[in-house]
């Protein structure tokens, strides 16, 4: 926003967001020192006028535009978390005399409201345009959540996710219900193991749980078996859809918890990730791949994965099919996964790897009206480029990506190109549609780091994945995308227990193995319909 569009009020503000952060010289900072170090003064001044009382002898107004501040950056919802909040960070946020539900509700107006929002905002903007992580600094806390914090989360996902997940058989006097073989999934998924050894391991450990054999989980995986009709096998799409509604609930769960997780424009990252497969190369859903570990076939998944700091969230996964027309597929998924996350928030930039540096790409996303970031292909005209241009970077070009073949179509980007380490040619290209210049340049460069977040996220799902040798693409499709959503259940754990605590690291503050037990044991508890 334009300086002279802005109230008094928000360009003292923001004089002083842009000091704090121009002075600082870490990348990371806690939200209660920057908000110690800012002066809060201008909406301290509105906080006064909401609240007639005498503020000598009742609460400091910076202090409350403090606590109003730290409120908002931290998403906090309910006025008991944010006793909870206040209580443990009181003496952080230079607060003596922490004020009840009915004071911060009579400092709260609608002028109050708007410049806390607004401040908070710009302290995020700014703070992404520095690349500074902003942190909550870790509270000494006695001991782990509690069981009864952990188990409530449980009994959300049991009743908003795993509802969706139908795989039990309908009949009346089925012998093992669709919790029992959600938990024999699960267990294979904390041993990383096939479902027949994790079948035995979970009978051993636990005698007195109803756990069905291999053969039976799958079969009801594969097959529909509905009382009074014959088995129908399972499509793809089939699952598919199901999963699209399990993402939708984890979505809304969150939401729910934490309305303001997903408030404001979120970076995203776009990627494909490989489930290697080393039978015969006509099977199923399974398509090339570069080579990697003895095969150059693998089922393909794309994904679309918030990268925010703090948040690994996967909106959606979907399967890549087609292996004849395998580029084109992967282009339709693109636009699928695409068109379903502006659906579900606003995103700020995309950020993706050499792959997407086609002018396919950037025309859907152009078409979406998406910001981007995009490692580019050093084609030969770009290695022209960085030689020409090799003792004066970083460089900025104008560049026009053409697509030669039907539908043809052309683009224009940006492309900038900075030194990097990681690199053996020591430079690093990117594509783009963002107003980049020479000075930006690095900065952009050093933001499409977070990119490495969805790597990250494909790690920790690879843990969440049970293995096997099926070749059902029905079966290996429910496998993936049901790792991803008990990622997301995780993550989304995590939020809330943070919440509730008050007490958020860069630790996990639950793992993934206590989590996965922790909803092993609340499914298994379930008293039987």
């Amino acid at each position: 926003m334009p300086p002279e569009e802005l109230t008094p009020a928000e360009v003292r503000l923001e004089e002083e967001i842009e000091k704090f952060f121009g002075s600082l010289s870490s990348k990371t900072v806690g939200v209660t020192e920057l908000l110690r170090s800012l002066d809060l003064e201008p909406i301290a001044d509105f906080v006064k006028r909401a609240y007639k009382n005498v503020w000598h002898s009742q609460h400091d107004p910076v202090a409350i535009a403090r606590l109003l501040v730290y409120r908002e950056l931290r998403g906090i919802k309910s006025p008991g978390t944010l006793a909870k909040h206040c209580k443990r960070n009181a003496a952080a946020l230079g607060i003596d005399k922490v004020p009840g539900r009915r004071t911060l509700r009579s400092c709260c107006s609608r002028e109050v409201e708007e410049l806390v929002k607004w401040a908070a905002e710009k302290i995020r903007e700014v703070a992404e345009r520095y690349g500074v992580r902003l942190l909550c600094e870790e509270q000494s806390r006695k001991g782990k959540p509690s069981r009864e914090e952990v188990r409530k989360i449980c009994k959300l996902a049991e009743k908003h996710v795993f509802s969706v997940l139908k795989i039990s058989s309908d009949y009346h006097n089925s012998k093992y219900s669709n919790e029992d073989m959600l938990n024999l999934l699960l267990h294979a998924a904390l041993s990383s193991d096939f479902a027949e050894n994790a079948s035995k391991t979970l009978r051993e450990s636990r005698p007195s749980w109803s756990v069905p054999d291999a053969d039976t989980l799958l079969y009801h995986i594969k097959y529909h078996t509905k009382y009074g009709e014959r088995k129908k096998e399972r499509t793809k799409e089939e699952v598919e859809r199901m999963f699209i509604k399990a993402f939708d609930a984890i979505f809304k769960m969150a939401k729910r918890q934490n309305p303001k997780l997903f408030e404001g424009k979120k970076d995203v990252a776009i990627d494909f990730t490989d489930w290697l497969f080393y039978g015969k190369p006509d099977t199923q859903m399974v398509v090339g791949t570069k080579p990697t570990r003895g095969t150059h076939r693998a089922y393909k998944f794309g994904t679309i994965c918030i990268v925010e700091n703090g948040v690994r969230f996967t909106l959606l996964a979907l399967p890549v099919e087609n292996e004849d027309g395998r580029e084109e597929e992967m282009v339709r998924v693109v636009e699928k996964l695409l068109e379903y996350a502006t659906k579900k928030i606003k995103i700020n930039r995309v950020y993706a790897d050499r792959w997407f540096y086609k002018t396919e790409i950037v025309n859907i996303l152009r078409k979406f009206g998406l910001d981007f970031v995009i490692q580019a292909a050093k084609t030969p005209w770009v290695k022209r480029v960085v030689e020409e241009n090799k003792d004066r970077l970083p460089v900025v070009v104008e560049h026009t990506l053409k697509r030669n073949r039907p539908p043809y179509m052309k683009e224009s980007i940006k492309l900038f190109i900075v030194r990097s380490d990681r690199s053996e040619d020591g430079v690093a290209c990117f594509a783009t549609n963002l107003d980049v210049d020479e000075k930006s340049a690095e900065r952009y460069a050093e933001l499409f780091k977070r990119r490495w977040g969805i790597e990250t996220s494909y790690r920790v799902e690879n843990n969440f994945r049970p293995k096997t040798t099926s070749k059902s693409p029905v079966v290996r499709l429910f496998y993936f995308m049901f790792s991803v959503c008990i990622y997301n259940l995780w993550v989304i754990a995590n939020v809330i227990l943070s919440l509730a605590s008050a007490a958020v690291s860069e630790k996990p503050i639950i793992t993934a193995k206590m989590f996965i037990i922790a909803m092993q044991t609340d499914l298994a508890e379930k008293p039987p319909p």
